[in-house]
Order: C-alpha cells, then structure tokens, then sequence
C-alpha cells in the first residue's frame, strides 16, 4: 500500500490579500457564499466551471474546520469594500437630476436605439 501523503489546500493569495481558488480568479469569499446559501459543491462546479470538484470538497472541508478565521477574513474583506465603496461614492457622487431632466434622458436614449437624431 502506498503512504498517503498531505494534500496541498488549493488557495493562494493575491498581493492585494485576496484568496483565490486553484489557478482560477474565483475567490474563497464566493465559493463559501455559494456553500452557505446552499449550494452543494457540484452546483458550485455548474456555476463556476473552472473550478475543479475535488478542490471545492477541501475548500469547504478546509472552512468547516476553520470556520472562525475564514468568517473573520470574509468579515474583514467585506467590510474594507463597504468602506472602499463609501469613499469612493462620496468622492464621485452621482448627478441629481430632477424628473424633466431624466425624462430628457430618456427620450434621447430612445431616439438613439430607434437609429433617430441625436
């Protein structure tokens, strides 16, 4: 019989931080997302088709045993785009426009698509 021998958990980190699954840009973040709102590893596969079976299974074997560190990184992440996003809004808030100023918006968007003027 051969020796069994350790399995290297299929994660690396990004210089940003950022845990990705395997060799893909599919993140720790949505694979555990996906497996809390339901979805069996084989819907994750069906949903994410770069992803590779066996590398989900550790995924998720490697978060149900690690449960605390992963939802404070997710927890973290999540919480540092929250704050990215605010900043960023406040730097470039959108426009005001009031209910003729739309419409006049969307008229011109509806000539366009019907090929008329500008």
């Amino acid at each position: 019989m051969q020796p069994i021998t350790a399995i290297d958990l299929p994660l690396r980190t990004d210089p940003d931080g950022t845990i990705r699954v395997g060799k893909t840009r599919v993140t720790l973040i949505v694979v555990i997302q996906e497996y809390l709102n339901g979805s069996t590893p084989e819907e994750i596969t069906q949903n994410f088709d770069v992803l590779n079976l066996a590398d989900i299974h550790y995924v998720i074997g490697y978060y149900l045993n690690n449960r605390d560190e992963v939802d404070a990184y997710i927890t973290e992440r999540l919480e540092n785009a929250e704050k990215r996003r605010l900043e960023w809004e406040a730097k470039h808030p959108l426009p005001t426009l009031n209910k003729a100023e739309r419409q006049a918006i969307l008229e011109k968007r509806l000539r366009q698509n019907a090929g008329g003027d500008e």
